[in-house]
């Protein structure tokens, strides 16, 4: 009976380890690689909408519901750190501004138009 619970605890011990060990590569080829958590969702924002720093993508991100406008639940907003995220999530009105204008410029950028 414990035979089999050992080797589940072997085999699971292997594949962390073999992620372990892949990520760390993945750093050591690219120094500025960052790998996000599974929770992370993409963001509408590429700069942090407390401190204007760049987004930071460990960082887990917190769901944009504007106090005017059309709802958007499927968008996110992204943080350069956890204080920010924290900030935000106390009083998200307060950025609504900022991060609708961020998700303008973004769109316009993806869609210029010609003359």
């Amino acid at each position: 009976m414990r035979l089999p619970l050992i080797l589940a605890l072997i085999m699971c011990s292997a594949a962390t380890s073999v992620a372990l060990t892949a990520e760390k590569e993945t750093q050591r080829d690219n120094p500025t690689a960052t790998t996000a958590p599974t929770t992370q969702a993409w963001s509408c924002n590429d700069m942090c909408p407390i401190d204007g720093k760049p987004v930071n993508k460990v960082v887990k991100t917190s769901a944009f519901h504007p106090a005017t406008g059309p709802k958007t639940p499927d968008l996110m907003v992204g943080f350069c750190s956890d204080d920010c995220r924290m900030a935000y999530d106390k009083s998200p009105a307060t950025y609504d501004k900022e991060i609708a204008t961020q998700i303008q410029h973004r769109r316009e950028a993806a869609n210029p138009k010609s003359n």
